[in-house]
């Protein structure tokens, strides 16, 4: 077995939880004797780097970020007074870093000449017919999983290529493409495969999308599974409490939404009234509320009254959003009459 496959782990272990996971899934795929070639952006302890039989850092880490792309969640059709505004956060867009990964193991995976090549997302379940599949790798095979409702296909989960198809697919892969590039659209957004393409060109929609359009063209078979993962989210307290659309993490009386460039501010889904004071203004707010940043430069106060009268400080959260690695606007789009 040992020329057969190469199990190729792509990582990022950036706390304890995720390097125990990474440890397990290590010593199920040693057990079954295979050999691994584990890629990591954080450098990894010896303990880990001796449970496998290559290891690939690479501190680059190439996350993207807006305006050069980025992953973009909206709010639409927030109502207020007589206008209407639309709120976007556009996050750095962590897809190609996964398929840089890719690149830079496989590069060294060529040149150990293995017969095939299975790339395992190091967080991804492992069951006995993957285990089944990696004994006896086909020349392409693909795999899906579902994300939040939509499936993925094909995963970056789980997928084994032989190694004249690596070959054949390894210079495909570029950034430049990756951002600029255009493929076959799906409508919908499902499930990704050549029976749902229509003729359609659209902007790669995430790494999922682009790999597709990249292995259309060969001929391969699709793992029955569903795959799952065992996904590792930091809490919302070592994000600072900041969502996407609200920076209020106090209480859930209100939501308030930044726009990180022009810092203007809508205060919206309000349970009750409150006392807001915006500068030395206090303003009683009971209604979705638009503050126009060029009527309160330089902003020195942003805060509310709760319900016991304690004034609770807003404006150290202003801050953290005009820093924050993710975009926010907000963007006027009451129809013109």
């Amino acid at each position: 077995m040992s020329k057969k496959n190469l199990i190729i782990i792509l990582s990022h272990c950036d706390n304890s939880e995720k390097v125990e996971i990474l440890k397990n899934i290590l010593n199920e795929i040693k057990s079954e004797g295979f050999d691994i070639l584990l890629t990591s952006h954080i450098p990894l302890s010896t303990k880990i780097q001796s449970m496998v039989d290559y290891l690939v850092y690479d501190k680059s880490n190439p996350i993207l970020f807006w305006p050069e792309r980025g992953m973009r969640h909206w709010r639409t059709n927030l109502p207020v007074g007589d206008q209407i505004y639309k709120m976007y956060s556009m996050f750095p867009e962590y897809g190609w870093t996964a398929l840089n990964q890719i690149l830079t193991s496989s590069h060294l995976g060529l040149s150990l000449d293995y017969d095939h090549y299975t790339f395992i997302n190091y967080d991804t379940v492992l069951t006995p017919s993957l285990i089944e599949a990696m004994k006896n790798p086909q020349d392409l095979y693909l795999s899906t999983n579902n994300n939040e409702g939509i499936i993925m296909f094909p995963s970056l989960l789980f997928n084994i290529l032989s190694k004249s198809n690596l070959r054949k697919i390894l210079p495909l892969i570029s950034k430049e493409n990756y951002i600029n590039g255009r493929g076959d659209k799906n409508e919908g957004g499902n499930f990704r495969g050549s029976e749902h393409q229509n003729t359609t060109l659209t902007t790669y929609r995430d790494a999922e999308h682009y790999f597709f359009n990249l292995v259309n063209n060969f001929t391969y078979l699709i793992h029955p599974e569903m795959l799952e993962h065992k996904a590792c989210y930091k809490p919302l307290e070592e994000r600072d409490g900041v969502e996407s659309f609200n920076f209020n993490i106090y209480d859930k009386t209100f939501e308030i939404f930044m726009d990180s460039t022009t810092s203007d501010l809508i205060i919206y889904n309000l349970i009750n009234p409150i006392d807001f004071k915006i500068n030395d203004e206090l303003v009683q707010i009971s209604e979705n509320y638009f503050i126009n940043s060029e009527e309160i430069t330089p902003l020195t106060s942003l805060g509310y009254y709760d319900y016991d009268g304690e004034f609770v400080d807003l404006l150290p959260l202003t801050k953290k959003i005009k820093l924050s690695v993710v975009d926010r606007f907000i963007e006027n789009v009451t129809p013109k009459i």
